[in-house]
């Protein structure tokens, strides 16, 4: 597992509002956590509630 990766595990467990149920499901759509930190707004919300796919708005700088 390089850096990146390791990052984005990590913000994805830390994110506030978003449990394992919601990581899991975000991970099922998306296959990893640096996929998910490089959808939009609209695409987070297809799977997780809105105040979740909120949490996840200003992390794009995870996108790689």
């Amino acid at each position: 597992m390089d850096r990146s990766e390791l990052k984005a595990w990590l913000r994805l467990s830390l994110t506030d509002g978003v449990g394992n149920g919601a990581a899991r499901k975000l991970l099922a759509a998306f296959g990893s956590p640096q996929a998910i930190f490089c959808q939009t707004a609209d695409a987070l919300r297809q799977v997780v509630s809105e105040v979740q796919a909120s949490a996840f708005v200003g992390y794009q700088g995870l996108c790689e």
